[in-house]
């Protein structure tokens, strides 16, 4: 019972620092005021600001809902949000075996397409920052993603989960081969760590526990035929050599009355 609440904790507080971490990537909103001095904040590397009524502007994430709170920004729509680009991303991971890549929202929230080779990339934060705008509540309708966004990011969450457990099971059986394995999972998302990073931890402990525990057992086994056959022999001596110094005794005895 302790262990399967510590692996809920585990995944709980996981998911909790990928939305605290994705509330820090650059969106694009429309200020409803001016302002005309940068704005200094602790946890973004630069300045923002300034502001002018109508020019869009990029900020973190958690800085735009706060000004969006105040009815003093219209917040964008990020690109990738659009339902023809995650119609697009739930063709290519039904389809296809790998995962579509990933990339850093730190810096930017637009993802790239490729028209030659028709590949589109999801943010490294896809599943938390499609939460919130998803969810985001706005004094303007452009500022919510389609209806029909929020159910194909659940299609796609889905579809990458199942595909990543196929991908663990394999990589189990390699384990077993090669305990010393170095894994590298192209395109996988901060949600998909976060859910899955403590119980595939766990398992390959447990896997790795009852191999070595296995290995232990078996070389016990082998050892103690060995151990027995040298206690036998050294039984043998001691009594070939009590034996001997019976008959020298006798010997003597004898030679004493005679």
């Amino acid at each position: 019972m302790s262990s399967r609440l510590g692996k809920q904790n585990a995944i709980e507080l996981s998911s909790f620092r990928s939305a605290f971490l994705a509330d820090d990537s650059l969106v694009t909103i429309i200020p409803d005021f001016d302002y005309s001095h940068d704005i200094p904040l602790m946890s973004a590397s630069t300045k923002v600001g300034p502001f002018r009524a109508g020019i869009p502007t990029e900020v973190p994430l958690w800085f735009a809902l706060m000004l969006q709170q105040r009815s003093l920004c219209s917040l964008k729509v990020l690109d990738w949000l659009a339902t023809e680009n995650l119609t697009r991303v739930k063709q290519h991971e039904t389809t296809q075996t790998t995962l579509t890549p990933t990339t850093s929202t730190t810096t930017s929230t637009t993802t790239t397409t490729n028209d030659s080779d028709d590949t589109t990339t999801l943010p490294f934060y896809y599943a938390e920052l499609g939460q919130r705008f998803v969810s985001a509540k706005s004094h303007s309708q452009a500022a919510q993603a389609p209806k029909a966004s929020r159910l194909l990011l659940q299609d796609i969450a889905q579809v990458r989960l199942d595909k990543l457990r196929q991908q663990f099971q394999q990589l189990t059986r390699q384990q077993m081969a090669n305990p010393s394995i170095c894994v590298a999972v192209p395109g996988i998302a901060s949600a998909e760590l976060a859910t899955l990073k403590p119980l595939i931890t766990q398992a390959l402990n447990d896997q790795r526990f009852l191999a070595t525990s296995a290995a232990a057992d078996a070389a016990v086994k082998k050892k103690q035929p060995v151990e027995d056959s040298i206690v036998e022999s050294q039984s043998q001596e001691e009594s070939v050599s009590g034996n001997n110094n019976n008959n020298t005794l006798r010997s003597r005895i004898r030679r004493l009355r005679g």
